[in-house]
């Protein structure tokens, strides 16, 4: 099956543990090599690309992960400035008002000096969110990222990730195991035998 995300758009992929479904994440974010097929990002064959792949991955493509993965010594805007400091190599105003926009748009202003150990899971991973968005990717990946959360803020996270990916144009993959989040996008996908199938009362693919 091909498999098309377009920009602005949500895709959901859920299957049983084990079916693979964070293998296929590593191969779309280009942490992992096909095994068979082509693979196109932003216009690149990535099976042509050689090195050059890991730069078009670092400087596009972010992730959210279920455990938040946040850098416990660091308050929450230290936490946001990290890619643009370590990716996009860049210093100075610039990069304070950046992450602190990027705050803002989780709605965590008032927490910019917290460190993780004194917020919420709902709100860590709202940071780790911002983190991921700071350098206006073209591909969010998310793996779980509601995992750890009750539902009522497992919604919001997942309306957060799906305004913004519309907002901006960039595309969204979410893995789930929640049938209510895989119903917030407009292609739902189960992995299955290490095949994907457009789930029942889905979008058709492009």
């Amino acid at each position: 099956m091909n498999l098309f995300i377009e920009p602005g758009s949500m895709v959901s992929i859920m299957g049983r543990s084990g079916t693979g479904k964070s293998t296929l994440l590593s191969v779309a974010g280009l942490l992992e090599p096909l095994d068979g097929g082509t693979l196109n990002f932003l216009g690149n064959d990535v099976t042509r690309l050689g090195r050059s792949a890991e730069r078009l991955r670092r400087m596009n493509i972010a992730y959210v992960f279920q455990r938040f993965a946040l850098f416990q010594d660091l308050s929450a805007l230290e936490n946001i400035s990290t890619p643009l400091r370590h990716i996009r190599k860049r210093s100075g105003r610039s990069v304070r008002a950046r992450s602190a926009d990027a705050l803002d748009l989780v709605g965590l202003s008032d927490k910019a000096h917290l460190r993780p150990s004194k917020l919420s899971g709902g709100e860590q991973q709202r940071i780790a969110i911002a983190r991921a968005l700071v350098c206006e990717p073209r591909l969010i990946l998310a793996d779980e990222p509601t995992g750890s959360l009750d539902p009522d803020t497992g919604g919001l996270i997942i309306r957060l990730l799906r305004d913004w990916a519309r907002d901006s144009g960039a595309s969204l993959i979410v893995v789930t195991h929640d049938h209510d989040v895989a119903r917030q996008a407009e292609r739902r996908y189960m992995l299955h035998g290490g095949i994907l199938h457009l789930a029942e009362g889905s979008s058709s693919e492009r």
